[in-house]
């Protein structure tokens, strides 16, 4: 079975009952890292220990797919907008001003407002070439 299985919650009676797929909410690459574990466990159960280069292609698909993503920004991709004017060090206010003065570019998703980490990025890297003090 490919899926991770988790107690659901029964909201009427506050017990948890029953058994959810959460597939679903797990990206693709921690399924595939799930399954290689998986795949492991049932390997050392059965007596066998797999040979080494079988272990590091396993481990060395998951990283190559993950890519350096994982160790470039431990927020992702979007940023709150508290992170975003804190990681550019500047109150909420001067944050405001410059999505006014559409200087910065931001996403809303319902009622919150998203600024993608790359935005930021891209703004403070521009104020730096162009000399401006920040």
């Amino acid at each position: 079975m490919n899926d991770i299985l988790h107690p659901h919650t029964n909201t009427t009676a506050g017990k948890t009952s029953g058994i959810t797929h959460a597939s679903a909410s797990l990206s693709a690459e921690s399924r595939q890292a799930l399954r290689i574990l998986g795949n492991l466990a049932l390997k050392l159960a059965d007596g066998e220990f797999p040979d080494a280069g079988w272990l590091d292609s396993q481990i060395v698909s998951v990283t190559e797919s993950v890519g350096n993503y994982a160790h470039t920004d431990p927020h992702g991709p979007y940023l709150t907008v508290a992170e975003a004017f804190g990681r550019m060090r500047i109150g909420r206010s001067k944050f405001y001003d410059l999505l006014h003065k559409r200087q910065l570019k931001t996403a809303t998703i319902g009622a919150r407002r998203m600024v993608p980490s790359a935005e930021v990025d891209r703004y403070m890297a521009s104020r730096i070439a162009a000399g401006d003090q920040l």
